[in-house]
């Protein structure tokens, strides 16, 4: 989500200020989804036969860490 909004904002001609400041919110984000899962494969499965989808599995660091069971408590009571 935050590489769209930092491609819709360059593409505006929006400030360089507000460009740079959401393209570093999306680095951090890559970093942070890179640090908890691992990507198994990407465009082996489509979805509606066209779309190149990914499949992941959680880090095993992340996986048996209390942020786990704190992330998984709060989608529930999110979702």
């Amino acid at each position: 989500m935050e590489v769209v909004v930092f491609l819709y904002l360059l593409d505006n001609e929006t400030s360089w200020m507000i460009v740079m400041s959401a393209g570093i919110n999306a680095l951090i984000e890559v970093w942070k989804l890179r640090k908890a899962v691992t990507f198994k494969s990407f465009g082996k499965v489509k979805l509606f036969k066209f779309i190149p989808w990914f499949e992941y599995e959680d880090k095993r660091s992340y996986s048996q860490s209390k942020t786990k069971e704190y992330d998984d408590q709060a989608m529930k009571y999110l979702g």
